[in-house]
């Protein structure tokens, strides 16, 4: 059907070839964008997972043998206050300034990501080694 010979008012007027090219590369646009789409969502998903895993990963190696359930009760709390409040940040900065909204926000962005590695090793560094015990 969509090779099939375009007919009608405009087929007509421009030609069923240019018509018939139009229509490809409308098709060929279309299909790149799902394709980018469909990428954009599985990149999506292998951070956060690498994310989920990383943050329970660290959150068991620094929590304190002595108190695990306020340790993760904090962890918690922690990350739904990042998330109720990205939101409201993000509109703000996006909505309300503009373009140099999106700047303070790649900004924050990047400060959080290149602070993120040394922090983690200065934190894993620091903490008391605990022997790990065995599961009975």
């Amino acid at each position: 059907m969509l090779l099939a010979t375009p007919t009608g008012h405009l087929a007509d007027r421009l030609g069923a070839r240019e018509v018939l090219i139009v229509v490809l590369l409308i098709e060929c646009a279309a299909s790149a964008g799902y394709l980018l789409l469909l990428l954009a969502g599985a990149v999506h998903v292998v951070g956060e997972l690498l994310f989920v895993a990383s943050s329970w990963g660290l959150s068991i190696a620094l929590m304190p043998p002595n108190a695990p359930g306020q340790y993760q009760g904090m962890f918690a709390t922690g990350e739904a206050a990042a998330l109720m409040a990205a939101p409201a940040l993000i509109t703000l900065l996006v909505v309300t300034w503009g373009q140099p909204g999106w700047l303070v926000l790649a900004t924050i962005f990047l400060l959080a990501t290149a602070s993120a590695i040394p922090v983690t090793r200065w934190a894993v560094r620091t903490r008391p080694s605990v022997p790990v015990m065995a599961v009975q």
